[in-house]
């Protein structure tokens, strides 16, 4: 069955990972449709990176299989996912200029010594275009503010054409309005570029209207549906441990006895 049949990007089933023999995830079922959004919600430590790096390749299942567009790839193809990791493993202050960041995006694509054509100029001026970030083509990429750096990684990242973007911690370091331009922003491109979106966060604030569904995830998945159904908050426990106190992105204040902002 091919991914246009039951519209799945990402399926994941029954995976296992284990690492230096010790079993980090478990018995993982997930799903990830064309043109959605998810939030892989739980814990530091939790499991949420290696998923991403499962995902992509970087670490092996032990059981179980993930099928990207409907395929198991012993890797992954260049430009079908884009992939920004969490922010502490970026260089953000390299002198370099914000077009040649975006630039970035295309040479990957290419071979050893290969240039890049005007086609490429005008993908990554387009990029730029649709994170608004053209008026800082010849700006220091360092200069940045933090938000605006994140934009033209994100711009590098679509220069590739993805049909997925990965997130791992993406609201880090981000002050609210940052956040809140990040939720809108990935919104705009889910609708106008039809990009699948996966992203991985401690943050369950992110339970808002700004995505599709939500997976909790502590070793295993304990819940996956639509925001809008709601978490039952013993399955809150199980992934956060006890006395939960948050503040979800309609400003309401949100524990485990429920979502009331009493």
């Amino acid at each position: 069955m091919g991914y246009m049949e039951n519209n799945f990007v990402i399926e994941i089933k029954n995976l296992d990972v284990k690492i230096n023999n010790k079993l980090i995830l478990q018995n993982i079922n997930l799903t990830l449709k064309e043109k959605e959004i998810m939030a892989i919600v739980g814990p530091n430590g939790g499991g949420k990176t290696t998923l991403i790096k499962t995902i992509l390749g970087f670490y092996k299942p032990s059981a179980g299989t993930i099928k990207i567009m409907g395929k198991q790839f012993q890797k992954i193809p260049k430009g079908l996912i884009g992939y920004l990791p969490q922010k502490d493993l970026i260089n953000y202050n390299f002198p370099i200029l914000v077009y040649d960041v975006v630039l970035m995006g295309r040479r990957i694509l290419k071979k050893f010594l290969e240039k890049t054509t005007d086609k490429d100029k005008e993908i990554c001026l387009d990029a730029l275009d649709k994170v608004g970030m053209s008026g800082y083509l010849n700006r220091p990429f360092n200069k940045l503010s933090g938000g605006q750096k994140q934009r033209v990684l994100i711009a590098r990242l679509l220069a590739m054409k993805p049909k997925i973007l990965l997130f791992d911690e993406p609201a880090t370091g981000l002050d609210v309005v940052g956040q809140e331009d990040f939720y809108e922003l990935i919104n705009k491109l889910k609708e106008e570029e039809k990009i699948s979106i996966l992203m991985v966060t401690h943050d369950i604030g992110v339970i808002s209207s700004y995505v599709d569904m939500i997976a909790c995830l502590n070793r295993t998945i304990h819940y996956h549906g639509p925001p809008e159904h709601g978490i039952q908050p013993e399955i809150l426990e199980k992934v956060f441990g006890k006395n939960i106190q948050f503040v979800i992105h309609d400003h309401r204040c949100a524990t485990c006895r429920g979502f009331s902002d009493e």
